[in-house]
């Protein structure tokens, strides 16, 4: 009984890790830049936005943007 859920519990990390993959990989089909989505019908400059996006991290390139997504998600966040 308990090499049974020893096995279950680990099979949980590799499900959780395609989880976490699956849901990054669908974000960025969402039509439209979540930043100008923000600022819908606002009045913001160009600067602002940027400095929003550099706060996201959507400057960055996908690769870099995986691992500050997987880590937030580590953190809980």
């Amino acid at each position: 009984m308990t090499a049974y859920v020893l096995r279950r519990l680990l099979l949980t990390i590799p499900v959780l890790f395609a989880i976490v993959t699956l849901v990054f990989a669908i974000r960025p089909l969402v039509p439209g830049d979540p930043v100008e989505i923000m600022f819908f019908g606002q009045s913001a400059n160009q600067e602002v936005i940027a400095d929003v996006r550099a706060q996201l991290g959507l400057d960055k390139s996908i690769p870099e943007q995986y691992l500050l997504y997987v880590g937030n998600v580590l953190q809980g966040d």
